[in-house]
């Protein structure tokens, strides 16, 4: 998939980038939302607190884990 994307005009791979930017920014602020939502809903600095802690605690574990 890579190689048919470097193959692209330039025109075409900026636009199939705007395109996947705009997914991912969409899809994080969905995850944003519900974590907002459902994670704590009534304490919005313990869920953000919790929320750092725990991605800490996940990239900790994997940086360990593909060593």
């Amino acid at each position: 998939m890579l190689s048919r994307i470097l193959n692209m005009k330039q025109q075409h791979q900026t636009f199939f980038g705007i395109i996947i930017l705009f997914a991912i920014i969409v899809f994080w602020r969905g995850v944003f939302g519900l974590l907002d939502q459902y994670f704590i809903p009534n304490h919005q600095a313990m869920s953000l607190w919790l929320s750092v802690i725990v991605g800490l605690v996940i990239l900790v574990v994997m940086h360990y884990a593909a060593k």
